[in-house]
């Protein structure tokens, strides 16, 4: 079983990830919309990558359902896919090398 390890995200990395400036970030925050950061120290905070990486996904499923777009494959059987993926040798993936 593959071990995940939990990252911190900066508010620049955070950004990168998400549209938003740094005052709606904080003002989504307020209103219970956005993950709240940790408190690393006097003056530090980040986010949990698996909260950014969350919340992220319920915005493109919640965009989606609004839109009345399904999914083309179910979650579980993506999440399937890609852990086989990590558990298989990662010298021939069938691509040939030129």
């Amino acid at each position: 079983m593959s071990e995940k390890h939990e990252r911190f995200l900066r508010l620049t990395a955070v950004q990168r990830r998400v549209p938003f400036s740094r005052s709606n970030l904080y003002l989504m925050m307020s209103r219970g919309e956005f993950p709240q950061p940790i408190l690393l120290g006097a003056r530090a905070v980040a986010w949990l990558e698996s909260e950014i990486d969350s919340w992220i996904e319920a915005k493109v499923i919640e965009g989606r359902a609004e839109a009345g777009i399904q999914p083309l494959i179910a979650k579980s059987d993506l999440e399937s896919f890609l852990t086989r993926c990590e558990m298989e040798p990662q010298a021939d993936r069938g691509f040939k090398q030129g």
